[in-house]
């Protein structure tokens, strides 16, 4: 498809970058000069392939929504193996596959704690950890109105500024205060 949404990230030594369909791939960059060691690359049923949203690394974890799978997954650094999945923060009444579900995420400090924009409106914040995901609170923002896959969705990643989500649509933006 000739395209590439999702930002490179990295966490330390460890350079992960991800595609649409199969394409991932883990780099040990070298502290000493200028040389780049391959990790792994994702094979079926490893890694994330995040096409629409950005994963993020997080104390040797990559959480990211799956464009193949559609749910939001933890994925180990050093092996690419795939530690859990989960559809709530995309779909909640999923149990399946579903092409290119989508949540974005963006992490609050340096803790476990995440803010998440689910594909159907919602913000959600949850704990984020190598053993799974838990839910602390989920506020539904906006509708969809944009179309994927035969759904309706939103696909616009949320600003956050002065305790402020603002999150829109194809026909409205919206400010919420997040309250702790």
């Amino acid at each position: 498809y000739e395209m590439s949404i999702a930002r490179p990230q990295q966490e330390g030594n460890l350079f992960y970058a991800s595609g649409i369909r199969n394409h991932s791939v883990m780099f040990e960059l070298s502290d000493d000069e200028p040389a780049v060691n391959e990790l792994w690359r994702g094979e079926p049923k490893q890694s994330v392939y995040s096409a629409n949203s950005t994963p993020l690394i997080h104390r040797g974890v990559i959480y990211g929504t799956d464009c193949n799978e559609g749910s939001l997954m933890a994925v180990d650094t050093k092996t690419g193996e795939r530690l859990w999945t989960s559809f709530l923060p995309t779909r909640p009444e999923e149990t399946r596959r579903l092409s290119h579900g989508t949540a974005f995420i963006t992490r609050l400090g340096d803790s476990d704690d995440f803010l998440l924009m689910s594909e159907i409106g919602d913000l959600i914040r949850a704990k984020l950890t190598k053993d799974g995901y838990s839910e602390t609170w989920r506020f539904h923002v906006l509708e969809p109105t944009g179309e994927a896959f035969g759904r309706d969705v939103v696909w616009s990643h949320p600003a956050y500024a002065n305790g402020m989500a603002f999150v829109r649509n194809d026909s409205e933006l919206v400010a919420v205060k997040i309250v702790e």
